[in-house]
């Protein structure tokens, strides 16, 4: 696998990972144990963060895309790399939804709200957002409809 094979999903949860390690090593550093390398670690953290930062969007740096790719390589990662790619079943019926509520918004002439929910549907899918924000993102539209203001009709069907 190469780095421009991984999903943003895949690419964050790597980064968030490696973002999560040096930041322990450089506490376990602070607190006194002499075989962290300070400055190396903050290197390799600063990379990191960069990834994380970027969101998984645009090209990376020749450095993240190094460090990427040594991930990948070093086989230590296969499993979080693996998970990051596979959206859950309640996950994806949440995406499902927010798409059926995009086209119940399209019928009402509420485009602003069609291109909310789709884009709500893609990053929940791409693994921007939690379930329980598209679990509540539909809880939003629920009390919209109970307001009269949007009616999402049968997304059960």
């Amino acid at each position: 696998m190469k780095a421009e094979d991984l999903s943003k999903n895949q690419l964050l949860a790597l980064a968030k990972e490696h973002v999560r390690h040096f930041r322990h090593l450089l506490e376990v550093g602070r607190l006194g144990d002499k075989t962290i390398i300070y400055v190396e670690c903050r290197r390799y953290l600063n990379i990191w963060e960069g990834a994380v930062a970027n969101g998984g969007e645009g090209p990376l740096t020749a450095e993240q895309h190094q460090e990427v790719q040594d991930a990948i390589d070093c086989g230590d990662y296969g499993n979080l790399i693996e998970r990051a790619g596979r959206m859950n079943p309640p996950t994806r019926l949440t995406a499902v939804l927010l798409r059926r509520a995009a086209q119940a918004a399209e019928l009402a002439g509420r485009f602003k709200l069609v291109q909310m929910l789709r884009l709500g549907a893609a990053a929940l899918e791409d693994g921007w957002l939690s379930e329980e924000e598209g679990q509540r993102m539909l809880q939003v539209l629920r009390e919209l409809e109970q307001e009269g203001i949007f009616d999402m009709g049968d997304l059960a069907k």
